[in-house]
């Protein structure tokens, strides 16, 4: 059953004054069906939902009929979303797992009216950017949108040396535009050439290490980028991809994986 702000939920805890619905759900209790059309967006107030996504689009019968687990959304946490901002069908189902969970419902008009803003607005130039990505083919829609929400964009001039040779990792980036290379210290040649919707730091934090190379903007370049706790929570499902990666000689020289 899918919970709706119609239903009689108890509303006694919920003090807040804004323009929503307060819902308090049971334990395993649907909140939204993947493949059902979306009224609602939904904020996390208390509790935790797990998140499925069944490749086929839509919510199957059967013990299976759920799909593949891909997150769960705790307290402070928001979704439902992608149905509303693109009127398409519900990307994923959720459920809760405890009793006593508590969700603010906007609904679709009040979700237009007060949340698409600018925020949304850089979501979705992000989503669409990220879709361009072939390491990011392989992920959801829910996946990227993700994603899109923990990126935040730099830029910088020609000639600016964005990661440096030796440092700790402390982000993953993706270029939106622009012209970069990696190199390494005592070579004037570049190792690795990157162009829009390649992507550069992840040795250091897939495996814990310094900087393998230093990467330099060959053109004024806009990059986006993700914090290494977003890198580790969000790009999980890649990440065998990125670990097969090959560079020319030189970069894989410090990736403990690549050691005799």
């Amino acid at each position: 059953m899918t919970a709706q702000p119609s239903q009689a939920f108890s509303t006694s805890n919920c003090n807040y004054h804004m323009p929503s619905n307060c819902l308090m759900l049971t334990y395993l209790q649907q909140v939204i069906t993947q493949g059902d059309q979306g009224d609602f967006f939904y904020v996390v107030e208390k509790g935790s939902f797990d998140v499925y996504v069944n490749p086929s689009g839509a919510l199957q019968p059967g013990p299976d009929g759920l799909g593949k687990q891909v997150g769960t959304i705790q307290s402070g946490g928001s979704f439902g979303e992608l149905a509303l901002m693109y009127g398409s069908p519900r990307a994923a189902t959720i459920i809760s797992t405890e009793a006593g969970c508590t969700l603010w419902a906007l609904d679709r008009i009040t979700f237009r009216r007060i949340l698409m803003d600018s925020t949304f607005q850089r979501r979705r130039l992000y989503e669409s950017f990220l879709e361009e990505v072939p390491i990011l083919s392989t992920l959801t829609k829910y996946e990227r949108s993700k994603i899109a929400d923990a990126l935040d964009t730099q830029k910088f001039p020609a000639g600016t040396t964005i990661i440096k040779e030796g440092d700790a990792g402390e982000a993953f980036y993706l270029l939106e535009s622009g012209e970069a290379e990696a190199f390494k210290s005592g070579s004037q040649n570049p190792v690795r050439s990157y162009k829009k919707g390649d992507y550069f730091g992840e040795l250091a934090l897939l495996n814990d290490a310094p900087r393998a190379a230093s990467v330099v903007s060959k053109t004024e370049v806009k990059v986006a980028t993700l914090g290494k706790d977003g890198f580790q929570r969000l790009l999980g499902p890649v990440e065998s991809i990125m670990r097969r990666t090959t560079y020319d000689e030189g970069v894989e020289a410090v990736d403990p994986l690549h050691q005799g």
